[in-house]
């Protein structure tokens, strides 16, 4: 069984990780950067490895075609392994025990099978016995988390241990099995990536949270940090929404009203009855989920008849990013839990008595961050050239630990 499982997670780590350009090279075929895995060498026996990589090499790695074995760049003495056909006529290379013996435990080992129209290469791991492990791999931080998409951590060996992804057993948070189904793992240069998926890795309050990766030969300490960089938050609104139902005044003036009418247009449009442009489509999108719909018709509604805010959801430690005003729009600060939830300014809080002017179009220095759960609302204001409020735009923020 181990076997076979074995195989079937190399033949995805060989197809992921091979160009079809590493095909050709003159008239020999060339596979590079993939590995034909042997079975994992546990202490005794022999270990054996089957050639077949794709319908177009496969037919080139025949065994009465076969000329040697390397390893650290030299010949392999033929009494330590032996090549022969299976009963569908690959090649299978076998490494015999006493060579396997001299090995040693918890590393791989690479090869190159040459052919007389091929060359392919294969890897071996020897775990005779688990070993201790300090070793401690840390998500990037010179690439902070956009708090939307996955993390990865990538994991590497040294000279006394090697890791990959025919050893990978199981992924761990606080001593209990990660389910399969929230990451991913695959090959990363001569050792592993682990990939959370993005449900997955939202699912954490922001910070570091340490993981452990189980191999056959030893675990592996992960730290992972969902923390946002500073001006680096889950939601930029670098519009205000609003702008979707336009109509002239008595001047003959275009207006852009969030009203009755800007809902109906949105439910036409949901229904296929008229179009938008992009501009427009963007400007809809009320609750910011990337689609226009009866959903967004309803917030309009109900933001029209002053029942609402205009939603946005954050989590703690992150940051909501204004920009691209008018140097009309100004923003005022928060209106209730203020030590929960703080306003910034060029990196100095918001005052009460402050009334930012972001001057001309170009992205504000203005973000705001919930350290704790709750609920915060905050205002924008289109002040007219009379100096006069003309329209405020509220945000009701809902800050969570986790998303649900």
């Amino acid at each position: 069984m181990k076997k076979q499982i074995v195989f079937v997670i190399a033949a995805v780590l060989v197809s992921l990780s091979l160009s079809p350009a590493a095909y050709a090279e003159g008239t020999e075929a060339i596979v590079t950067d993939a590995y034909i895995p042997f079975e994992v060498w546990t202490g005794a026996g022999d270990s054996s490895a089957t050639l077949s990589f794709d319908s177009e090499i496969d037919p080139m790695l025949k065994a009465d075609e076969f000329v040697c074995l390397e390893t650290a760049g030299a010949e392999l003495d033929k009494s330590y392994y032996s090549v022969a056909a299976d009963a569908d006529g690959k090649a299978v290379v076998t490494l015999k025990e006493d060579y396997l013996k001299t090995l040693q435990n918890a590393k791989a080992y690479y090869f190159h099978a040459e052919f007389e129209k091929a060359r392919i290469g294969l890897r071996l791991f020897v775990v005779t016995e688990r070993v201790p492990c300090d070793l401690v791999f840390t998500t990037n931080p010179d690439e902070p988390w956009d708090g939307k998409s996955s993390l990865s951590v990538d994991i590497a060996g040294n000279e006394d241990i090697s890791f990959g992804i025919e050893i990978f057993e199981k992924l761990l948070y606080d001593g209990k099995e990660v389910d399969p189904s929230s990451y991913t793992v695959g090959s990363f240069g001569p050792g592993v990536s682990i990939n959370l998926k993005a449900d997955y890795a939202k699912s954490f309050t922001a910070g570091k949270h340490e993981f452990t990766a189980v191999f056959e030969n030893a675990d592996v300490t992960l730290v992972v940090d969902t923390s946002f960089a500073p001006m680096n938050g889950e939601t930029v609104i670098d519009y205000f929404p609003g702008y979707v139902h336009k109509e002239a005044n008595d001047s003959g003036v275009i207006k852009y009203e969030l009203n009755a009418s800007a809902a109906r247009d949105v439910l036409r449009y949901s229904a296929k009855l008229d179009e938008f442009n992009d501009y427009q489509k963007k400007t809809a999108d009320i609750d910011f989920d990337g689609e226009v719909n009866a959903v967004d018709a309803r917030l309009i509604l109900r933001y029209a008849a002053k029942l609402s805010g205009f939603p946005v959801k954050l989590r703690v430690g992150q940051s909501l990013r204004f920009g691209y005003f008018s140097d009309l729009w100004q923003l005022r600060p928060v209106t209730e839990s203020s030590s929960d939830f703080a306003v910034e300014l060029e990196n100095r809080p918001l005052e009460t008595t402050d009334v930012y002017e972001p001057g001309d179009h170009g992205w504000s220095a203005v973000c705001a961050t919930a350290y704790k759960p709750g609920n915060y609302t905050l205002e924008v204001v289109y002040v007219g050239y009379a100096g006069e409020v003309e329209r405020s735009v509220l945000f009701d923020i809902t800050c969570e630990g986790q998303f649900s």
